[in-house]
């Protein structure tokens, strides 16, 4: 880990964990699974580049549906006005995420460990706060974040989201 004033390596981390269990049910978005799953970071140096690490025990309702999920990280100063960071660029009529993906399974309590890494440079020393938010371009999904759908038959599952932001020295 770097000293603090060092001009490059890692400044700080930090990270939360939650076991709150939540379900997004309705299409489009952005959704954000819950408030629990925030992450607030003040940068040391104001041009430092933060890393986000984002993974959570995820679960789609039935599985085998035809719903593609995209998620995308957010950055606020006050929790209440949000700005997309850490997008793709842009391409023609695609949407600008973080992640996109389609969930595999073959019933209601397989399990799929989402993982969702991105990037930041906010370019201060203010409090700032992350949160990742789903999109669903297709159908209407059933997705289960830390928990299975099924509590009655055989393989039910309960886990754990985390979410950590390293602060890198640009």
């Amino acid at each position: 880990m770097a000293i603090l004033g060092q001009t490059s390596g890692v400044i700080q981390q930090r990270f939360t964990t939650s076991n709150v269990l939540t379900t997004i049910s309705s299409s489009g978005g952005p959704h954000e699974p819950t408030s629990s799953y925030r992450l607030s970071i003040t940068p040391r140096l104001s041009n430092s580049n933060l890393f986000l690490q984002w993974v959570c025990p995820v679960n789609e309702q039935g599985g085998g549906r035809n719903v593609i999920y995209s998620a995308g990280f957010q950055r606020s100063t006050d929790q209440s006005s949000w700005t997309n960071v850490g997008r793709g660029q842009s391409a023609g009529s695609r949407d600008q995420h973080t992640a996109a993906f389609r969930p595999y399974g073959y019933d209601s309590n397989d399990p799929q460990m989402l993982h969702v890494s991105g990037w930041d440079a906010p370019g201060g020393t203010s409090t700032y706060y992350y949160r990742l938010v789903f999109y669903y371009d297709d159908g209407t999904p059933n997705m289960y974040f830390n928990y299975s759908s099924a509590d009655y038959s055989s393989w039910p599952w309960t886990g754990r989201m985390v979410f950590s932001i390293t602060e890198i020295a640009a």
